[in-house]
């Protein structure tokens, strides 16, 4: 799952994301994730989850490599941002 949360340091409300689902966030998480954690199953398919600056994949992106992500994405450039999601795997 990739969970990404309202506030810094995992804090405030979490939307937890299955691997594999891709899209638009809904109206109430767009551009108000501050933190996020991708916890890859050990067998899965991908390997990176990609926050996206626009809705269908538009604008900027941020990929979180399993097992990593950001306490804090205004460290990143990315804090608020992102309105679209999805899961890929590079070799």
């Amino acid at each position: 799952y990739a969970y990404n949360w309202i506030d810094t340091n995992r804090g405030g409300n979490c939307s937890a994301i299955q691997e594999g689902w891709q899209g638009n966030l809904s109206l109430q998480w767009r551009n108000v994730i501050s933190s996020v954690w991708y916890e890859a199953d050990e067998s899965s398919w991908y390997n990176i989850y990609f926050l996206c600056e626009d809705i269908d994949y538009g604008g900027d992106w941020y990929g979180f490599f399993e097992n990593t992500g950001s306490n804090d994405l205004s460290g990143l450039g990315f804090n608020d941002e992102a309105e679209s999601v999805f899961f890929g795997q590079i070799s």
